[in-house]
């Protein structure tokens, strides 16, 4: 998909804008187009975003904060938070 390449953190600030709902009701008809490899880049570069922001790298920078002082996750809870997702 072509033009998700070009979009950098640079590009990114200037075109936040609010979209109408039926602007974002054409998004998601257009997005369930897609094909499958087309919908995995959208997918990736959406995460991407939600990583750059000031809320996930706090939330990250504490759980290693957690996990370096032992306080890890036992095989269950992991496999409940699996089961959660």
């Amino acid at each position: 998909m072509a033009g998700f390449d070009r979009l950098d953190a640079e590009v990114l600030p200037e075109m936040y804008f609010s979209m109408s709902d039926l602007e974002l009701l054409t998004l998601k008809q257009h997005l369930t187009k897609l094909s499958e490899a087309d919908r995995r880049e959208v997918s990736a570069f959406l995460v991407r975003l939600g990583q750059e922001s000031k809320e996930w790298k706090e939330e990250t920078a504490r759980r290693l904060d957690e996990m370096g002082t032992g306080n890890k996750f036992s095989l269950s809870e992991l496999k409940g938070q699996i089961n959660r997702a």
